[in-house]
C-alpha cells in the first residue's frame, strides 16, 4: 500500500490533496463557465458564481424549481464529494466532471420538485426516483448476462455523503458524459459502470488513483478506434460495404455475453479487436421476398391442405353426399372402394406437407445465406455467428428432410403383400408426434409465456446466439387475447366459406380424375394419374385462397371499427355546427360526470344573500353557471397545453383551441367556434335591417343561430386592437 502525505494548503488558503488520495472533499464548486447560448439565465448564473459561498441550493430560487424547499436540498455537498472521489480514482476530465455535476444536480432538483412524496424520508426519496429510472436497463442487463448488480454501499461516516446512491448516479453520468458517440452502445456503458463500480468497492479509499484523462485515453479511445472503422472509405471515396465494417450495434453485441465481465476496462479495446466479429449480415438475394413472407404462404397452404384432407375424409364417409353439418357425423368411417389405409395416407399427406414446406424454407435459406456460410475470408475468431447459424440450419435441414422422406414413403408404398410383413404406414402416428410435438410445445410456450423458449438448446437450434434487444416487445395478455379472438373468428368464417365454396366442389371430381385411365392423343402431354389436369383444376383455388384473407380482414376490420366507433360514440359530431353545439353543453356534462356533488353544492350556495325572490335566485344561478363554466375552461385549456407539450399541436393551433380567460374572470370561447359566425351574423343584420325589424328580433336570431358569442368576441378583440393603437386620450373617447 502506497502512503501519502496529509493534505496541505496552498497560498490561497484552499486545501490541496495529493493526486493519489481519492478520499478528499471538494474545496471549490466546479461549474461550466460557458454555455452554447448567451441566455439571461446564464448571465445570472455566471454573475452568481463570483460569490464562492453561493451554493447551488440557493441558486435554485432563480429557476423557481424548489420554491420553499431550498433549505432542505442537501445533495450538493454529497455530489461534490462523489465528484472528487471518482475524478481522483478514474481520471475523468475536469470539464466533463463540471458538466455532469451540474447535470446531476439539476436532475435531482427536478425529481425533488416532482416527487411530492408522502414518505418520511423526503431528503432521499427524489434520489431513489432518479436512481430507479436511470439503472433500470443496467439491472436488466445484469440479469441477462447472469451477473449480480453492484452498487456503492460503503459507510459514509465522516464524509459529506448523504446517500450512497449519489455515488452510483455520479459514476454513471461521468461515464456517460465522456463516452460521446459510444452512448449508442448502451450495454457497453452498463459494462463500464459495472466494472468500474466493482473496482471502486474493492479498492480501499487510500488506494492509488489514475492521472487526469486516463478514462478517455485508456478506456474509451481504444473502443472508439474499433467503432471508427465504419467511417473508412475505399479508393473511390465511398464508404465500405456494411459486410466489411462493424457499426455500433455489432460492437454492442459483444457486451451481451457474460465473458465480457472477465475483461478489465482498460483491456476491452483489444478484446473487441481480437474476438468481437460481425454478427449480422444483411444479404439480398432473389429469395429475400419469399423468405420475408414465407410464414404467410406456409400458413395459407397448410390451411388449404387441412380443408382438403377434411373434405376427403367426409367424401369417402357414408354421409359424404350431404351438404349440411350432418356430413361430419360419420367421419373416420369409409365406404368401398376406399379403406382405412386411404384415410391414413391422407393424414400422412397433411403432416408431410408441413415437413416439406419446412424443408423448402431451409433450402431457400441455404441459397439466401450461401455467401455467408461459405465465405473463405471469414476468420475463425469472427465467424462464430456463421458457424452456429450454419450448424443450426444443417440440423433443421436434416430434420425436415428425414421426416419429409418418411411421410412420402408412407404415402407411396402399397400395402404389404403377405400377412405379417412390416407396414411403414403403421408408424404414422409415432412419426407425426415426433415431428409436431416439439414445435407445438415451443409455439405454446412462446405464446403464453414469452421468453421461456430462450434456453440454450432452442437458441442453438433456431437462431444461434442470444439476443438482448426485443425481449419485452410481447404485448400484454389482454391484447393478445383480443388479437387471437379477432383472427379466430375471421379464420373460422374463411374456413366455412372456403370449405363449401372452394374446396368441396373440387375434391370429388379430383378423385374421379385420379382414377380415370385417360388415353392422350399424339402430341399430348400425359401425366401420372392425370396429375396435370388436377393441378390445373386446383391452381386458381390456391391463388384465391392465398389472397382472400385480405378481403376477409378488410370486411372484419370495417365491422369491428364501426362497432367500436359506435361504442365510443365516435362520429356523432358532424360538422362545425354540431361541434359548436356540443361545446355549449360540454361544461354541464363535465360538471355532472366529473365534479363532485360537494363542489356543486358549495357553488350553488354562493351568492345566497340575494334572498328568496326571483332576483336572488337569478343571481345565484348566474354565479353557479359562471363557476361551472370556469371549471370546464380551466381543464380544457390544460388539455390543450398537454397537447402542445407533446408537440401534437403548434402554438397557433393551441391558441385557436383554447378559451380566453380575462383578468375579470370573463371567459371568451375558442376562436375555432367562431369560424363563419361573424359573416352569418352580418347577413342576419342586413336581412333584418332591410325588412325594417328591430334589434330585439336581431338578438333573438343571433342567439338561435349561435352567433352572439362570435359577435361579442369580435367586438372585444377589436376594442383591444384599437386601444393598443390609439393614445390614452383617444381610448377615453372609445370608452365613452
Amino acid at each position: 500500500m502506497k502512503s501519502h502525505p496529509p493534505p496541505t494548503k496552498d497560498a490561497g488558503g484552499a486545501t490541496s490533496a495529493p493526486s493519489g488520495d481519492i478520499s478528499v472533499q471538494r474545496s471549490t464548486h466546479k461549474q461550466a463557465s460557458k454555455n452554447y447560448f448567451n441566455l439571461d439565465a446564464d448571465m445570472k448564473r455566471q454573475s452568481s458564481m463570483v460569490d464562492s459561498e453561493n451554493r447551488f441550493s440557493q441558486r435554485l430560487s432563480m429557476m423557481n424549481v424548489l420554491p420553499g424547499k431550498q433549505a432542505n436540498f442537501q445533495d450538493e455537498p454529497s455530489i461534490d464529494y462523489c465528484c472528487d472521489v471518482l475524478q481522483a480514482k478514474f481520471g475523468f476530465q475536469q470539464g466533463s466532471v463540471d458538466n455532469q455535476r451540474e447535470h446531476v444536480l439539476l436532475l435531482l432538483a427536478n425529481c425533488a420538485a416532482r416527487a411530492n412524496s408522502a414518505s418520511g424520508d423526503n431528503t432521499t426519496h427524489h434520489v431513489r426516483l432518479l436512481h430507479d429510472k436511470l439503472f433500470s436497463n443496467y439491472k436488466e442487463w445484469c440479469a441477462f448476462v447472469g451477473a449480480k448488480s453492484v452498487a456503492f454501499s460503503q459507510p459514509a461516516q465522516g464524509t459529506p455523503l448523504t446517500s450512497v446512491l449519489h455515488m452510483d448516479l455520479m459514476l454513471y453520468f461521468l461515464i456517460w458524459g465522456e463516452s460521446a458517440n459510444l452512448r449508442h452502445m448502451p450495454e457497453c456503458v452498463c459494462y463500464l459502470y459495472h466494472q468500474m463500480m466493482s473496482t471502486l468497492i474493492k479498492d480501499s479509499p487510500q488506494s492509488e488513483g489514475r492521472p487526469s484523462g486516463w478514462f478517455l485515453t485508456a478506456v474509451l479511445r481504444p473502443v472508439w478506434k474499433e467503432a471508427a472503422v465504419m467511417q473508412k472509405k475505399n479508393a473511390l471515396g465511398k464508404h465500405l460495404e456494411h459486410t466489411k465494417v462493424r457499426n455500433y450495434d455489432d460492437l454492442n453485441e459483444f457486451f451481451w455475453r457474460s465473458a465480457c465481465l472477465k475483461i478489465p476496462v482498460d483491456k476491452i479495446g483489444g478484446a473487441l479487436h481480437a474476438t468481437a466479429g460481425k454478427t449480422f449480415y444483411e444479404h439480398r438475394s432473389i429469395f429475400t421476398l419469399v423468405l420475408n413472407y414465407y410464414r404467410i404462404f406456409h400458413f395459407n397452404f397448410m390451411f388449404l391442405v387441412v380443408l382438403a384432407v377434411l373434405n376427403f375424409a367426409v367424401t369417402i364417409s357414408p354421409n359424404g353426399g350431404r351438404v349440411d353439418f350432418s356430413q361430419f357425423a360419420q367421419i373416420g368411417t369409409v365406404v368401398k372402394p376406399y379403406t382405412k389405409r386411404d384415410l391414413n395416407k391422407a393424414w400422412a399427406v397433411l403432416v408431410g406437407s408441413h415437413a416439406f414446406l419446412n424443408l423448402f424454407k431451409c433450402c431457400l435459406e441455404v441459397g439466401h445465406g450461401f455467401q455467408l456460410l461459405t465465405d473463405p475470408k471469414a476468420r475463425a475468431a469472427t465467424s462464430s455467428r456463421s458457424m452456429t447459424y450454419g450448424l443450426a440450419l444443417t440440423l433443421r435441414l436434416v430434420w425436415s428432410l428425414v421426416f419429409t422422406g418418411a411421410f412420402a414413403l408412407m404415402f407411396t408404398l402399397g400395402a404389404p403383400v403377405k400377412a405379417g410383413e412390416f407396414d411403414m404406414l403403421s408408424l404414422l402416428n409415432v412419426a407425426a408426434l415426433l415431428y409436431l410435438v416439439p414445435g407445438g410445445a415451443i409455439l405454446l410456450l412462446q405464446t403464453l409465456i414469452p421468453g421461456t423458449g430462450r434456453s440454450w438448446f432452442s437458441k442453438f437450434i433456431r437462431e444461434g446466439d442470444s439476443c438482448y434487444t426485443g425481449r419485452h416487445m410481447a404485448p400484454p395478455m389482454a391484447f393478445q387475447v383480443k388479437y387471437y379472438v379477432f383472427w379466430f373468428v375471421l379464420l373460422v368464417c374463411k374456413a366455412a366459406v372456403s370449405y363449401w365454396v372452394l374446396v368441396g366442389p373440387l375434391v370429388l371430381p379430383s378423385l374421379a380424375i385420379w382414377e380415370m385411365n385417360l388415353k392422350y392423343g399424339q402430341g399430348s402431354i400425359g401425366s401420372f394419374h392425370n396429375v396435370g389436369v388436377i393441378v390445373s383444376l386446383w391452381a386458381p383455388v390456391v391463388f384465391i385462397f392465398n389472397y382472400d384473407t385480405q378481403i376477409y380482414f378488410t370486411i372484419f376490420q370495417a365491422i369491428l371499427g364501426a362497432f367500436m366507433g359506435w361504442m365510443m360514440k365516435v362520429g356523432e359530431v358532424r360538422g362545425v355546427d354540431a361541434l359548436s353545439k356540443a361545446f355549449r353543453v360540454a361544461p354541464q356534462l363535465f360538471d355532472t360526470k366529473v365534479v363532485t356533488e360537494l363542489a356543486r353544492l358549495a357553488d350553488a350556495q354562493e351568492g345566497g344573500g340575494g334572498g328568496g325572490d326571483d332576483a336572488g335566485r337569478g343571481s345565484q344561478s348566474a354565479v353557479y353557471q359562471s363557476q361551472m363554466m370556469l371549471r370546464f375552461v380551466v381543464v380544457w385549456n390544460e388539455i390543450v397545453n398537454s397537447f402542445r407539450e407533446g408537440d401534437l399541436v403548434d402554438d397557433k393551433e393551441a391558441a385557436i383551441l383554447q378559451y380566453d380567460i380575462q383578468n375579470t374572470g370573463e371567459v371568451f370561447e375558442p376562436v375555432f367556434l367562431s369560424a363563419g359566425k361573424l359573416n352569418e351574423a352580418m347577413a342576419y343584420a342586413v336581412k333584418l335591417g332591410k325588412s325594417g325589424r328591430g334589434d330585439s328580433e336581431l338578438r333573438i336570431q343571433l342567439v338561435q343561430n349561435d352567433c352572439l358569442g362570435a359577435v361579442k368576441s369580435f367586438f372585444n378583440a377589436s376594442m383591444y386592437v384599437l386601444e393598443a393603437l390609439l393614445a390614452p386620450d383617444d381610448t377615453e373617447t372609445l370608452d365613452g
